[in-house]
C-alpha cells in the first residue's frame, strides 16, 4: 500500500496521544472531497459546499443535506491520519467517528482510535467493517472546513491523494432550527463540479 498523508511531511509533528478534546470544531481537511447526491461523478471541495443547499452522498449514497459550512483560518491544529486497508482519511482530532464495539455503533473522536479498532469503510456501493491498521497523530498548520449535516449521519468524504475506499464519518453536531426543516423536504439541488 502505497503512503497517503494529509499533512506536508516537511512541517508535520507527530505527537504520541492528544487530551480529550471536547470544544475545538469538529472538521474536515480543506482537501476533503464530497460526492454529489445527485451525479457520482461529482465530487465538491469542503469549502465549496453551500449550507441548506449542497446534498451530499452519506453512507450507501442516501441523500444528506449540508446544514453548516464554516472555514476555519490556518492555525496550527491536531489532526489524526487513519489507515485502514485501503482507505485513508484525515480529520481533526475531535472528529467524530463511529467505532464498532460487539456489533454496535459507539460515537467516538478520531484522537481516541488505535490501531485494530473496527470502523466502517465505503467501498464503490458497499459499506464493510474494517480494522484500522494505523493511527498517525499529528500537528500541523492547516485551515479545515466545519461542517453539520441533516440528517446527522456518516458521509463519504476523500482526500484528491487517496484511494477510492473512504472511511466513514460525521460532521459536526447538526442542530438545524425549526423552520429549516422545511428544506430537508425539498427536491435534491445540484451541485456545481467546480
Amino acid at each position: 500500500e502505497r503512503a497517503v498523508s494529509c499533512c506536508s511531511h516537511e512541517s508535520r509533528i507527530s505527537i504520541p496521544s492528544f487530551p480529550l478534546l471536547t470544544s475545538a470544531p469538529r472538521c474536515f481537511l480543506r482537501t476533503a472531497y464530497f460526492n454529489d447526491a445527485n451525479d457520482a461523478d461529482v465530487w465538491t471541495p469542503a469549502h465549496k459546499l453551500q449550507p441548506l443547499v449542497s446534498r451530499i452522498a452519506s453512507q450507501n449514497g442516501d441523500a444528506t443535506l449540508v446544514t453548516r459550512v464554516q472555514t476555519h483560518a490556518p492555525e496550527m491544529r491536531h489532526v489524526v491520519e487513519l489507515h485502514a486497508e485501503g482507505a485513508f482519511l484525515c480529520v481533526t482530532a475531535d472528529h467524530r467517528l463511529l467505532k464498532m464495539v460487539r456489533n454496535t455503533e459507539v460515537e467516538v473522536q478520531a484522537a481516541h482510535l488505535m490501531p485494530g479498532d473496527q470502523i466502517q469503510v465505503q467501498d464503490g456501493p458497499q459499506v464493510s467493517v474494517q480494522q484500522l491498521l494505523r493511527v498517525e497523530m499529528l500537528q500541523q498548520e492547516l485551515s479545515v472546513v466545519e461542517l453539520a449535516f441533516q440528517p446527522d449521519v456518516q458521509v463519504m468524504s476523500m482526500h484528491v491523494s487517496a484511494p477510492r475506499r473512504m472511511i466513514l464519518s460525521k460532521g459536526a453536531a447538526s442542530n438545524v432550527r425549526p423552520a429549516d426543516r422545511r428544506l430537508l423536504l425539498a427536491p435534491n439541488s445540484t451541485l456545481g463540479s467546480s
